[in-house]
């Protein structure tokens, strides 16, 4: 009881400290991050130039969360993860520090996410697929390329980023609370991430005051792909094989807005023979304006949708599957509501499509 007294105030005291340096921040820094379309030869939702310092306050919050970890209960592999996540994110920040600052080329952003992937592979955070370290190392590193990148293509429309990791942080939390149980280490990063992320909320809802930048979503890429591994990744049973299909779903289903987001730009955009790295308003969000919904609408919608996706992601650890199932015929059957989302998405991304070109 003292504990979860504990995590409450530090939520609480981590929400007020990053409301208050949002403010600040607005105020006194008025280039970091401002971008000028014309000038980087991409089209952006908005055209008004803002300031991208959301991200240096997610940053800070984390940083004060971590380090106000009660050192009692701590082990040396425990240890060992949290220093290696903590260098990854910090090594996430400074990528998205430098974009936002000097508009750094892409081979730079990716080797900088492998280095990020490699960080937590050597401090243990590792997903546990077959046993070969090889296997394991790459499918992590992948892992937090895509999820890094993921998150950065989201961020393409007011609180759109910043409502999805906020429903992902509250299925970890919830997981972290009552599933999983893991290292003490996890929970004030995911309070401090969490707090940090509902103060800048009303300051990034639409019309946004501020952006995240690059800063925030590539700091906020690595820390979500470190804490997937650590919570969603590794869910494995004793009479399974190699291969488990449940230790796919999980992860696929908490990050399911980014990940379809991420596929429906990188098949079109790839159909179109057009880059998938450049910025563009071909995302999913965009399309759902098209079709007439409004910005607060949409990322109302995306921020639901994360929710149910993170909750069904849940029912595996129950101890009897809906319809008296067996885990692959449930895990089955979220596939499926995960590919009819997906095709729904679709319809609407086309239908969009169709109002933008005859308006």
């Amino acid at each position: 009881m003292e504990q979860k007294i504990y995590w409450a105030i530090l939520f609480v005291a981590v929400f007020l400290f990053g409301y208050a340096t949002h403010g600040l921040f607005l105020r006194f820094s008025r280039g970091l991050g401002v971008r000028q379309p014309s000038a980087l030869g991409q089209e952006r939702w908005s055209a008004e130039v803002k300031p991208s310092v959301g991200g240096l306050t997610f940053f800070l919050c984390f940083s004060v969360s971590i380090s106000l970890l009660p050192i009692e209960g701590l082990n040396v592999p425990s240890e060992l993860k949290r220093t290696s996540f903590t260098a990854a994110c910090c090594l996430g920040f400074l990528l998205g520090l430098a974009d936002d600052t000097y508009d750094t080329v892409p081979v730079v952003k990716f080797i900088g996410q492998v280095l990020c992937g490699l960080i937590l592979c050597l401090g243990g955070v590792v997903i546990e697929f077959s046993g070969v370290e090889i296997i394991d190392y790459t499918l992590t590193i992948f892992w937090v390329i895509a999820i890094m990148n993921s998150i950065n293509m989201l961020d393409n429309m007011d609180a759109i980023t910043t409502s999805v990791s906020i429903s992902v942080l509250i299925i970890a939390i919830i997981m972290a609370l009552l599933i999983v149980l893991p290292s003490l280490w996890v929970y004030p990063c995911i309070i401090g991430v969490l707090a940090s992320l509902i103060a800048f909320l009303p300051f990034n809802w639409t019309p946004a005051k501020i952006y995240m930048g690059d800063t925030g979503s590539q700091f906020l890429g690595v820390f979500l792909a470190g804490l997937g591994v650590e919570l969603f990744w590794n869910h494995r049973v004793a009479y399974g094989g190699v291969f488990q299909v449940q230790q796919f779903m999980i992860p696929v289903l908490v990050f399911a807005v980014p990940i379809m987001d991420t596929i429906t730009v990188f098949l079109r955009r790839l159909l179109k023979k057009s880059s998938p790295f450049v910025g563009g308003r071909d995302h999913l969000a965009h399309h759902l304006v098209y079709c007439g919904f409004s910005e607060q609408q949409v990322a109302l919608i995306l921020f639901l949708l994360s929710i149910v996706f993170g909750i069904l992601s849940l029912s595996f650890f129950s101890e009897q599957y809906p319809f008296n199932l067996s885990l692959l015929g449930w895990s089955f059957v979220l596939l499926n509501v995960f590919l009819v989302v997906f095709f729904v998405l679709q319809i609407l991304y086309n239908r969009g499509a169709e109002k933008k070109s005859t308006s």
